[in-house]
Formats: C-alpha cells, sequence, structure tokens
C-alpha cells in the first residue's frame, strides 16, 4: 500500500512537497522518478517483498514503462506465471512489477486480469501517455486536476493542493451533501476543478497534446446461481486471498455478523496463527457491542485490543479529523473507525481485514426491508408480504403503522420537503436538483453499492486506515464474490423478517448463533447525540455559528440556524444530523478554502 502523486513537467522539488503531503501513507520508503516530461512520486508502505528491490516508480527492462501504484493484487502470484511463460523475466516479488509486465503484454487489458484493490499511474514512454486507473469499486483513491495545459495526480486531495491552484468550494457538491445526503457519488469533489478517477475506470493523459479521455472498464456481472456451499466457498476464498502479506495481518471487530465472520473464517483458515483484532466499544450505553465481541474472542482465541472513544476526543482530534478526510462527512461514526485505525497502528499493525459492502450485497440495513416490503406489493405477492411483515414485527418489536407507512411510495414528497427552513434559499433555488429512489431491492443494493454508500464509505476507510499507516482489506468487496450475490433473488436476501438470510445461512457452524442470529444492526457506531450536546462540544459549536464567516455563507439562513441551534441546546428539537453538518462543513471550509 501506498501513496502516488505526478505531474507533466519536471520539478524534483515540487514532487518530494507532494510526497511530505501524503508521507502517512507509505512511511517505509520514499520514491521519485523524472525525465524532463512528467514527474512521478511514490510513498511506500512495504507490505508484499519488504526488499529494495520493490522500490517504486518502478521500470521495465528497457526503461520505457514506469509505473507508481498503490494497492495489493491478490492474484499477482497466478498473472505472474502467466507473464512468465510468455518471456517476462521480474526483478523482484512484489505485485507492482506484475502490473507493470501485464501493461507491457496487455497494455490496457491488464486491468480485467487483476483481482485487487488499486490505484496506479503507468507512464509510458513510447505512446506519450500517463494512463491513470483505479479498482473495480474504488476501494483505493486516485484524484486529478487538470487545467491550462497542467495535469496534476495524486491519491489524497492535500497532494494536489501543494500546487499553486486556486481553491474554491464546489457549491454542486456542497448542496448535495447539506440537501441529498450524498457525497462521492460523482467524479467532481467538494474543490472546484479538483476530480476522482471513478471506480471501475482509467482515464489517459496525453503528454504532448495536453488532453484527456476517459473510459470505464468495467461494470457489474451477473454470475450464475449461488447456493449456500458456493457462497461459503467464495468467501473463504476472498478471505484466504487477503491474507496473502509479508507482514502479519490482523482485522477490525464490531460484534457484526461481517466483521465477526470474517475473523472466524481467518481462524479456520489458519488454526495456528495468532490473529489481532481492533473494537470500539462504549461500555453502558445502548450501543456497546463488548458481549459479541467477547463470544468471538472465546471461540477465536483472537488478542483483542480495544478502545472507547469519549465526546472531548473528538473535539481533540477534530481537526486532524477534517484534514484526514480533506472533504465533509456524515457524522461522528467514522469517527470511531478513526479511534481504530489509531489503536492498530499504536499496536505495530500494517494490515487489517474489515467488513465493509456485507451490508450492502445482503440487505443488511434496515431500510432495505421497506423496499423489500413494497416490491412484494407492487408484484402482488401479498401473501408472502404478509408473512415477512409478521415475521419482521415480532423480531424487531416495531409497531405495524410505522413499518406500513415506510412502504408507501414517496419521492415527490420528499422532493417537495427536500429544502429544510434553515438553508439559503438562494443557495436552494440555484443548486436544486431532485434525488431519485429506488425502490426494487435489487435495484436499490445496486444503488448503495455503487452510488449512494459505498463510494464514501470507502473515501472513510481508506483516509481513516492510510491516516496510522494502515491498509485495510474488504473481503466482501473481491468482485467475483459481489457478482456471484448481488443478483441473487430478493428472497435469498430477506427471510422471516431477517435481513442478510443467505449468507446467514452459509456461515452456520462458522459463526457463534448469538451472533449469526443478531437482529439489531450496530456497526462501529457512537453515542453521536451524546457527544454533540455535551458542554464541551456545544460551547464550540457556539463559537462557530456565532461567528462571522458563519453567519455570511450562502449556504445557510444563519438566523434559522440560530433558533434551531437553540432549540438543539434546550432538547426542544432533534437536528444532530444537520448540526454534525453546519460544523463539519464550515470547519472544512476554512481549513482548505478560506486559507
Amino acid at each position: 500500500m501506498c501513496g502516488i502523486n505526478g505531474f507533466n513537467w519536471e520539478d524534483t522539488q515540487l514532487l518530494k512537497k507532494m510526497n511530505r503531503a501524503i508521507a502517512h501513507r507509505g512511511p517505509d520508503d520514499e520514491g521519485i522518478y523524472t525525465d524532463g516530461e512528467v514527474s512521478l512520486g511514490n510513498r511506500r508502505l512495504a507490505i508484499i517483498d519488504l526488499s529494495p528491490a520493490a522500490h517504486q516508480p518502478m521500470h521495465n527492462e528497457d526503461n520505457t514503462v514506469w509505473i507508481t501504484y498503490n494497492g495489493e493484487i491478490y492474484n499477482f502470484k497466478e498473472i505472474r506465471n502467466d507473464l512468465e511463460r510468455k518471456g517476462h523475466e521480474f526483478m523482484s516479488s512484489s505485485d507492482t512489477e506484475v502490473i507493470l509486465h501485464g501493461y507491457e503484454e496487455y497494455e490496457k487489458g491488464i486491468l480485467e486480469k487483476l483481482n485487487g484493490m488499486f490505484a496506479f499511474a503507468v507512464y509510458d514512454l513510447n505512446s506519450g501517455i500517463l494512463m491513470l486507473a483505479r479498482d473495480r469499486f474504488g476501494i483505493k483513491p486516485l484524484y486529478y486536476y487538470c487545467e491550462g495545459g497542467s495535469f496534476v495526480f495524486s491519491s489524497e486531495i492535500k497532494g494536489i493542493l501543494t500546487h499553486d491552484i486556486r481553491r474554491a468550494p464546489n457549491n454542486d457538491m456542497i448542496f448535495d451533501y447539506l440537501v441529498l445526503g450524498l457525497a462521492d457519488h460523482v467524479e467532481e469533489t467538494f474543490f472546484e476543478n479538483i476530480y476522482r478517477v471513478m471506480p471501475g475506470s482509467y482515464l489517459t493523459f496525453d503528454i504532448k497534446k495536453k488532453e484527456i479521455t476517459k473510459e470505464k472498464w468495467y461494470s457489474l456481472r451477473k454470475r450464475v446461481g449461488a447456493d449456500v456451499q458456493r457462497i461459503r466457498d467464495s468467501f473463504f476464498r476472498s478471505v484466504r486471498y487477503r491474507l496473502v502479506s509479508d507482514v502479519p495481518v490482523g482485522s477490525c471487530l464490531s460484534g457484526g455478523i461481517d466483521s465477526s465472520s470474517i475473523v472466524c473464517v481467518m481462524k479456520k483458515i489458519a488454526p495456528d496463527s495468532e490473529i489481532k483484532t481492533f473494537s470500539a466499544v462504549f461500555p453502558g450505553k445502548s450501543i456497546d457491542e463488548s458481549i459479541y465481541i467477547d463470544e468471538i474472542k472465546k471461540k477465536t482465541s483472537v488478542l483483542s485490543a480495544i478502545t472507547s472513544p469519549r465526546a472531548e476526543d473528538l473535539v481533540q482530534d477534530l481537526t486532524d479529523l477534517i484534514q484526514t478526510q480533506e472533504e465533509p462527512f456524515f457524522g461522528t461514526s467514522m469517527y470511531a473507525q478513526y479511534a481504530v485505525m489509531r489503536l492498530a497502528h499504536e499496536n505495530g499493525m500494517k494490515v487489517l481485514l474489515d467488513g465493509q459492502g456485507g451490508d450492502e450485497l445482503f440487505a443488511g440495513y434496515s431500510f432495505y426491508m421497506s423496499s423489500y416490503f413494497l416490491e412484494l406489493f407492487m408484484t402482488l405477492k401479498w401473501k408472502t408480504l404478509l408473512s415477512e411483515l409478521l415475521h419482521f414485527l415480532k423480531k424487531h418489536d416495531i409497531r405495524p403503522v410505522p413499518v406500513i407507512l415506510s412502504m408507501l411510495p414517496k419521492s415527490a414528497l420528499r422532493n417537495a420537503r427536500l429544502k429544510s427552513s434553515w438553508i439559503g434559499r438562494e443557495f436552494f433555488d440555484s443548486h436544486f436538483r431532485t434525488r431519485k429512489n429506488e425502490y426494487v431491492l435489487t435495484r436499490m443494493l445496486i444503488d448503495t453499492l455503487t452510488y449512494s454508500t459505498i463510494p464514501v464509505l470507502l473515501r472513510y476507510e481508506d483516509k481513516n486506515a492510510m491516516r496510522w499507516s494502515v491498509e485495510t482489506r474488504l473481503p466482501f468487496l473481491d468482485h467475483e464474490f459481489v457478482e456471484e450475490v448481488l443478483f441473487l433473488p430478493p428472497e435469498y436476501k430477506i427471510r422471516k423478517g431477517l435481513t442478510k438470510y443467505l449468507f446467514r445461512e452459509a456461515m452456520k457452524g462458522i459463526l457463534p448463533e448469538t451472533i449469526r442470529e443478531r437482529t439489531d444492526k450496530i456497526g462501529f457506531a457512537t453515542p453521536e447525540e451524546e457527544w454533540l450536546t455535551s458542554g464541551l462540544f456545544i460551547d464550540m459549536a457556539e463559537t462557530i455559528i456565532n461567528s462571522n464567516s458563519f453567519k455570511k455563507r450562502i449556504y445557510w439562513d444563519w438566523k434559522r440556524v440560530r433558533e434551531d441551534f437553540e432549540k438543539y441546546k434546550r432538547k426542544e428539537k432533534n437536528i444532530s444530523y444537520a448540526f454534525w453538518k453546519w460544523i463539519n462543513l464550515e470547519l472544512w471550509l476554512r481549513m482548505f478554502i478560506d486559507e
């Protein structure tokens, strides 16, 4: 795992400055390459082939192809064997060199052969191009800037910001954040003229013409059929792939089905291995999952490390958290993840597995239930609908009226109520657009996997982990596993009031039953309302909301914000979601734009 940088001219000092800006992504080594036309930089976190032979940027035998690369290719040994049969010679044991020779042999066709997470730049001197590519689901980030013939790229936005470029907020993205609840869903970022290479896409920059072309190289594919045994085997294969490493591999552990499954499968695959897990717990809170974490400890004998973040920790770390994430984010839950990654770093870990993606594949969130119920209603499967409703109400102890109301098509109502009272009128009117709502379960799963949920969660994951020089690997987002399970019929995802039905069945005998049959969904949750209404946070927010910079922003009606804030302080109105966005956006503007 690494951080990569580059631009289309020669400037060694500027390249080193970019490398310093993302040094946390790769504290083990630094490399640069310049040739008058292009500058390439790399910061390396050594995971596979720890020797100097894996130094980056890396070149082929005649120095005509160079690569700077961030990621892990899990099937690199199989691809290497294929390339060696074709006559390619290797100087290292790294997966970087496999991509390099793979590009020589197949050019862009190498992308289809890679199973892994990656973002890389290939400089092809013969073709006179820079090619930037990103993995299928965008697990690894890659940003670029292209104005006035200057082309700059980096693993993080802060690398690009070392250049003398105009900083301006992208108000379209701020609208989507404040009003639609979206981020990381399109190629635009919160910064004008800074873009992300989209998941499953590549970009080529013609060095002479100074022109960009973009192409999508991956689209979701439906694999034929799946049953309990096939899903179990596929998940084991995915976890086994992600254990390939020359340093120890641990895991995040929340106590939920997804992370617990990963840890239990790790132990099944390597029963004699010492596995370290890292968790956030909140003793005495309803969201505390300590009892489930203890269940996994008993079953697997893992070495468990825990952290318990507090409101005062959040306030103390908030500046670094916003700097780490680079763009605004939704709520405090990802601070628990930030704290877990710091804990792993303090315990000397470089690689963790994590459960991102499981909910989006197997309909793990409660809101998927509404889509399933509505789909059953619209397809006249009323007997199944009644049965599922009764099972759901029994298992979750919820009154039926809210559930039935949640089934009603409400896109028109939602769009009519998009404008909160505190949103600035002119800002809203000039940026207004609606968000499409999906009601068929499989389409909603695709939407959350590729558009509305996973992209922003992957940003949180990468930035939080790499802030602490930790690589996270995500077994649920193995593309072969995704393609096997995503298009399964809805009744394989939700049955008898339970989400993740088929995956739960696949984990029989693997997971403790107390976890396999859990009906609640928590994850790395935090006591958000308690934190945000704490005296320390309220005092900080009071200063921010009453500041001149906050009052002058076009995004909100300050008087309405002030009124809602006073009600929130008196606990007359619960606006934690909006309150957080006010504070986060204002601090982000000060940190990245105003200065």
